[in-house]
């Protein structure tokens, strides 16, 4: 087993043995499973939006709206709102129900497009889509951990940049899925400057926008091609999916990853405008996927220490943690120039077991928040997830919550481990004492 597994093995089990008391912070009341809202005719929402694709906030709170269905991107300052449960777990069944209520219409109409926490109260914004027929109406709906739901004024749309060359409507991959939505595939925020990935209308594709903050006249525009070794070919028109700013040795590095996972690194010095860069490839991580949200924050040893990681959340694989040593390392290499066929060059990339995730962005110091669907039923959750655990405890139906099971003395610190978990999910009532 390589030293790197071996810090993120013990970084699991660290947590386990680790602050297991009975301080653990509250959860949000459990809530029930609601019935289908009856609905005859679809309620109009007006709204500015077209199709909001991708979400970032700022540190101080205003939040960047990428719509493809426009080729803009909206930055708010949303109402201020109090939380008191912002220090809480998300342990929210059933939203797909409290959205169709909110926009007059059936949960089968529902699409959640992303997930941003705000930085303050740690409220919940779902870019969601209502559908009706070939048509989709965007709206943001707000929601925090005791359950409660809002709209977003849906008219308000704020200070306004435009990106030259967004991709023109018409094509759609295999007929279903229209180009247009990949305009704006993720927003990250680093310096007081926005990094906007996506496609435009160039032959050349692959686009990075850069803008000042706030907007100041177009964006600088430059593209990006990468070696994908996998498919054995310089590609130019694959979209970043998701990406990341981290410091790499007092350099600024963009870390993206691109569909069939391949991982790459740019200097952020490199991303000007007119500029056509190419990345390093610095790991390929699972052919046939598509990433969902890539995330920088510190993990935790067997000391308590923290150490920094990068974690990706991906649609069709389980979710990966890669110490950033192990980035280092990487991006300070010559990168993957030759084919590796479907052979993975996984930087020792630990596996979570994170399932039916959709989005996910980082909440606090302790948790991630998600959209999923429920295993079991398939209706949309909103959850949040312990750091370096990576799993539900609720999720399983184990030996230790059949009626009689009586933890040994070994087993204490597990018990409180689990105790811990049972009161972040909710379930303080099964708590063993």
């Amino acid at each position: 087993m390589t030293s790197t597994k071996r810090i993120l093995l013990t970084c699991l089990l660290a947590t386990m043995l680790a602050g297991c008391s009975d301080e653990a912070e509250p959860a949000a009341e459990e809530t029930t499973r609601e019935t289908e809202p009856a609905v005859d005719e679809p309620t109009p929402v007006e709204t500015s939006f077209v199709s909001i694709t991708t979400m970032a906030f700022t540190d101080e709170g205003t939040l960047l709206l990428g719509d493809s269905g426009t080729g803009k991107v909206h930055a708010l300052t949303p109402p201020a709102a109090t939380n008191p449960q912002a220090q809480a777990a998300y342990n929210l069944r059933n939203i797909d129900t409290k959205i169709a209520e909110l926009l007059g219409t059936t949960t089968a109409n529902v699409r959640v497009r992303d997930l941003a926490i705000h930085p303050t109260t740690k409220e919940a914004y779902l870019a969601v889509s209502r559908v009706s027929g070939d048509e989709y109406a965007s709206a943001i709906v707000v929601l925090n951990q005791g359950g409660d739901a809002r709209l977003l004024d849906p008219t308000e749309t704020g200070e306004t940049l435009s990106i030259p060359r967004a991709p023109a409507d018409g094509f759609a991959f295999y007929g279903d899925f229209p180009s247009r939505d990949l305009t704006f595939t993720d927003l990250e925020v680093h310096e007081g400057k926005l990094y906007i990935a996506g496609l435009s209308n160039a032959d050349f594709t692959s686009t990075l926008w850069t803008s000042s903050l706030p907007f100041e006249g177009e964006p600088d525009t430059a593209t990006v091609e990468i070696f994908h070794a996998v498919h054995n070919q310089q590609e130019t028109r694959a979209p970043i999916r998701t990406m990341t700013i981290v410091d790499i040795g007092g350099t600024d590095y963009l870390i993206a990853a691109y569909t069939c996972t391949p991982l790459v690194a740019i200097p952020v010095q490199e991303i000007q405008d007119g500029a056509r860069i190419t990345g390093k490839t610095i790991a390929e991580l699972g052919f046939g996927n598509t990433p969902g949200d890539l995330l920088a924050f510190n993990g935790q040893d067997a000391q308590q220490n923290a150490f920094p990681v990068l974690f990706l959340q991906n649609k069709n694989q389980s979710a990966q943690v890669i110490a950033m040593q192990a980035i280092e390392a990487a991006v300070a290499g010559d990168g993957l120039t030759e084919p590796v066929g479907f052979d993975r060059v996984d930087l020792n990339a630990s596996s979570m077991p994170m399932v039916s995730v959709l989005q996910v962005d980082e909440q606090d110091p302790q948790h991630l928040a998600t959209i999923r669907r429920d295993p079991e039923q398939g209706d949309l959750e909103l959850v949040s997830f312990l750091k370096n655990v990576y799993f539900r405890l609720s999720d399983f139906q184990s030996e230790y919550e059949i009626p009689g099971y009586q933890y040994a003395e070994a087993q204490a610190q597990i018990r409180g481990f689990q105790n811990m978990m049972k009161r972040d999910e909710g379930y303080a009532s099964f708590v063993s004492e």
